[in-house]
């Protein structure tokens, strides 16, 4: 699934109605990843609130520790 999209706009109004919903679009789909990573962490983890295996890299995204 390609989620590249290109917006070619003609005004400055129409851009800015482009953008906010490009980014509200990301953010959805940033909080379904959020959602997943919270249920599988409560499924893998001994204490989710302190993450063991399942952990977040900021700015990278997850990683998964094998030791």
């Amino acid at each position: 699934m390609n989620n590249t999209s290109i917006l070619v706009v003609e005004d400055e109004a129409r851009m800015r109605v482009a953008l906010r919903h490009a980014v509200q679009a990301y953010s959805a789909q940033n909080h379904y990843l959020r959602v997943f990573m919270a249920q599988l962490r409560r499924k893998l983890e001994s204490d989710p609130a302190q993450p063991r295996w399942l952990i977040t890299e900021p700015g990278v995204g997850y990683r998964l520790r094998s030791e």
